[in-house]
């Protein structure tokens, strides 16, 4: 037999399925969703092992490898086109709304799998399953391929600039630790008080904490509008239109990933860590060291759904965000969806099994959005205690919930767009800030703004030793 007879023989007896066909699904979704593919990588081995137990269990209950294979592909099509299927036929939307809310629908498929065992199934079904699901990976990389030459060669589309090393430590020198939480849509409450009947007490609470309080009167309602402005702090911003333009123009829907702080803050020594963000976009922030990467609940999810939604909150939140004593500053990035659609948590934060949205879990998602808020700044202020660097916590909401103006909740048009466009500000320092940086933050009407805050900031302390305390800092 020649090579090239043992190379075929080869690849065609691999059972490519049995290991990569959620990838393959997954792989499609990311790619769909601008993912980055380092992510994609950094999850496989999950996705490989969740493969390999379906198509154990898919063995057990059918009997033999061939039956297996064609159950592995019945497990996870079926529920792929169930979770994601949109139509008015009240069997089909009946289905469509359990696997969409509840997530132990994901097994029904394993129940039908005995049924394969009335049935013949040769081995070139299965080499076809297999060699098909070899074939789609493999599209899907020349896909991946084909969209970098498009944007390098046709778009003319940038790449980003390089991460900088970062500087090295004065020991005279202390920057700050920097906490930066965004809560999407949560935002501004005296708006949300006066057009969706909400009360809140966290403003006043993290007043008697010594925060400042700014409201932000927004042009747009997009997280990647919001973000890219806070992330460019030093750069003249495009105005909404003109980005969303170039944005089209050349498929930058990764845009973030040409912003510009945290490549500042790594110049100044600044480590950049926190939970891999569930928005897409936001996961290509430069220089960032982003956690969790186990947490496969993002929005490229291929059963994305109000469940995965309320999975992936409850992966980040089972992990501490205290950061522990570096030589270096850290910034500290931590994105929550609490108070952005589907509205999944009650008022304490338990599943809604829900199957449409209302006013009724909107509200219930943002009292649980507000205790959230105030259990993170105190699980900050007390992890804290005995670290002797300066610290400051910048709280901020992207926009409000923009989707008011349509069903179920047929708010005014005027009404939905003021809410959409409110967001809100909060600063803490652990120093007394300068009157200069102090007046602007209270200034502040969009997240620009507090971009170039945020450059003041992250800037040295000087700290003098005295006899009276030796690691006393002059603030």
């Amino acid at each position: 037999m020649s090579i090239l007879q043992q190379a075929r023989v080869l690849v065609t007896s691999v059972p490519y399925a049995a290991f990569l066909l959620w990838p393959t699904i997954y792989l499609y979704y990311a790619i769909y969703l601008y993912q980055p593919y380092v992510v994609f990588l950094a999850r496989l081995p999950i996705y490989i092992l969740t493969n390999l137990i379906v198509y154990g269990l898919s063995y057990v209950l059918t009997g033999s490898k061939e039956r297996a294979t064609l159950g592995s592909a019945v497990f996870f099509i079926a529920n792929l086109v169930l979770i994601r299927s949109g139509t008015q036929l009240p069997l089909l939307r009946t289905l469509h709304e359990v696997w969409n809310v509840h997530p132990e629908a994901l097994a029904i498929p394993l129940l039908t799998l005995p049924l394969l065992r009335l049935i013949q199934i040769g081995q070139r079904v299965a080499h076809f399953i297999h060699l098909s699901v070899l074939a789609m990976i493999i599209l899907l990389h020349a896909r991946l391929v084909i969209r970098q030459v498009r944007d390098h060669f046709y778009l003319r589309k940038p790449s980003p600039t390089a991460c900088p090393e970062a500087a090295l430590q004065d020991s005279t020198l202390r920057y700050p630790d920097i906490y930066c939480l965004v809560f999407d849509a949560f935002g501004e409450p005296d708006t949300l008080e006066r057009y969706l009947h909400l009360s809140f007490s966290y403003p006043d609470s993290l007043l008697q904490k010594g925060f400042l309080l700014s409201s932000l009167s927004l042009p747009y309602n997009a997280t990647i509008h919001a973000l890219y402005y806070f992330a460019s702090p030093d750069k003249l911003p495009l105005s909404p239109p003109a980005l969303e333009s170039y944005m089209m123009q050349k498929k930058t829907y990764d845009i973030i990933a040409y912003s510009s702080l945290s490549q500042v803050l790594r110049e100044k020594g600044y480590y950049l860590t926190g939970p891999l963000p569930m928005y897409y976009a936001l996961q290509s922030m430069p220089c960032f060291h982003f956690h969790s990467y186990y947490n496969i609940f993002g929005m490229s999810f291929p059963y994305t759904s109000r469940w995965s939604t309320y999975a992936w909150h409850s992966i980040t939140f089972a992990r501490s965000m205290s950061i522990s004593r570096q030589s270096r500053p850290v910034f500290y990035y931590y994105h929550l969806l609490t108070s952005h659609w589907p509205y999944v948590f009650d008022a304490d934060g338990r599943y809604l099994r829900n199957r449409e949205d209302n006013l009724n879990t909107l509200r219930a998602s943002f009292t649980y959005t507000e205790k959230v808020l105030l259990q993170v700044v105190s699980d900050i202020q007390r992890g804290r205690m005995g670290n002797p660097r300066p610290y400051a916590i910048l709280i901020f909401s992207d926009h409000g919930p923009y989707e008011l103006g349509g069903p179920p909740y047929h708010l005014p048009p005027d009404t939905a767009q003021r809410i959409a466009r409110s967001a809100i500000a909060a600063l803490y320092t652990s120093w007394t800030l300068p009157d200069s940086t102090r007046e602007a933050f209270l200034k502040a009407t969009n997240h620009h703004d507090l971009g170039r805050i945020i450059l003041q900031i992250a800037n040295p302390i000087k700290r003098q030793v005295s006899p009276l305390s030796p690691s006393a800092e002059t603030l």
